[in-house]
């Protein structure tokens, strides 16, 4: 058996991204708190656009056991945290995929509450994969995952940008109000398998394969309703604003049990 400590940190370096004076009017390529335009810009009236920023820090323990005495597993607990403004080339608020034309420093206007926790933080992420080979040569197998939630927001929109453009309050600190909690729900997994091979001479072999995906039939949210308010779609009348009737409610569950059997034939 082999036993594993690491540490990780990682840190954004320089970006380029596309920023506006004007509120939209017209654009520039920059370097985001680096550059003469950084300067120009924490003279306007809106302030400075700052960094890109995006911190990653783990501690990982791991156990790995080679295949001896019948059975082998992989382990591992990671202890996390992701914060920042920036997530990269893709935005997971508005799902848009724009490599270094994000709206993210498009306009002063946009950058109040942007800094905290980014989507993909999840302090806590346990797995286990391990297998067993029986007397009798059937072969069980095993997989379990646990992580923590995804930080909860409240978006609210941009008169020139549309829907889930703005932090109501700082990133990753809102509340959903169905769950009293600021992140979606701890999410766990356990999948099973066996599999029983029949040898058909030196180099040929059938396998009958059976699997149970998520045994225990969870089915909690892994994505929330983060739209807390929506532009009212009105021609000329966008500054009003609608509270969200689903703010809070799942949008994306875990999959259901389910069952598969199969036959795999090696030569």
């Amino acid at each position: 058996m082999t036993l594993g400590l690491r540490g990780v940190y990682r840190a954004q370096a320089s970006v380029i991204e596309d920023g506006s004076f004007d509120e939209g009017n017209t654009f520039f390529l920059f370097n985001p708190g680096e550059s003469a335009t950084e300067r120009i810009a924490c003279a306007t009236e809106f302030g400075c656009f700052g960094r890109a920023r995006r911190y990653y820090r783990a501690l990982e323990f791991t156990a790995t056991k080679r295949f001896t005495r019948n059975y082998q597993f992989i382990a591992s607990y990671v202890y996390s945290s992701l914060t920042g403004n920036y997530e990269g080339f893709y935005r997971s608020e508005d799902n848009l995929g724009l490599a270094n034309l994000s709206p993210l420093f498009d306009l002063q206007s946009l950058l109040p509450n942007r800094y905290g926790r980014l989507p993909n933080d999840r302090p806590h992420q346990v797995k286990f994969d391990g297998s067993y080979r029986t007397p009798w040569k059937l072969l069980l197998s095993g997989s379990f995952r646990a992580q923590s939630g995804i930080p909860f927001n409240e978006l609210i929109p941009h008169l020139s940008y549309g829907d889930n453009q703005g932090f109501e309050v700082p990133r990753g600190t809102a509340i959903n109000p169905l769950t009293g909690r600021n992140r979606t729900p701890t999410t766990f997994n356990l999948d099973l398998g066996a599999a029983y091979p029949i040898m058909l001479g030196e180099s040929r072999q059938l396998r009958i394969q059976f699997d149970w995906f998520n045994v225990f039939n969870n089915q909690r949210a892994i994505r929330q309703n983060k739209t807390l308010r929506t532009n009212s779609g009105i021609p000329g009348a966008q500054a009003i604003q609608f509270p969200n009737p689903f703010y809070g409610q799942g949008t994306i569950f875990q999959y259901p049990s389910s069952l598969r059997l199969g036959i795999k034939f090696q030569f």
